[in-house]
């Protein structure tokens, strides 16, 4: 998973609904520093969407096929109340049911 730290853009990888790593991009989305990423859970950081993001990130991980790649969620920011932002989700192999997060355009 340190593969992510060498990406300029903010990428980060949840299960669970708990965040396992992400980079120093991501990190000053959320507002924090990266050290407090890291078994944080994602109700720290999404902001009105938070029962979106489950319902989506489970309906994932049964195999839900209908469901696009991205969501938008609003991020909880110190600076601004709410980003909207786009994620985009790709599932990886290991660990299993994890994934990798990114915002898109």
């Amino acid at each position: 998973m340190a593969f992510i730290h060498q990406i300029d853009k903010p990428v980060a990888i949840h299960k669970d609904l708990y965040l396992w790593s992400g980079n120093k991009a991501w990190a000053d989305l959320c507002g924090v520093d990266v050290e407090q990423l890291i078994g944080s859970g994602i109700e720290g950081f999404v902001h009105d969407s938070l029962g979106m993001f489950i319902s989506y990130n489970k309906r994932k991980i049964q195999g839900d096929h209908t469901l696009s790649d991205r969501i938008q969620v609003l991020f909880r920011d110190k600076t601004e109340p709410k980003i909207k932002v786009y994620i985009t989700t790709t599932p990886l192999k290991r660990p299993s049911r994890a994934w990798l997060l990114w915002p898109r355009g």
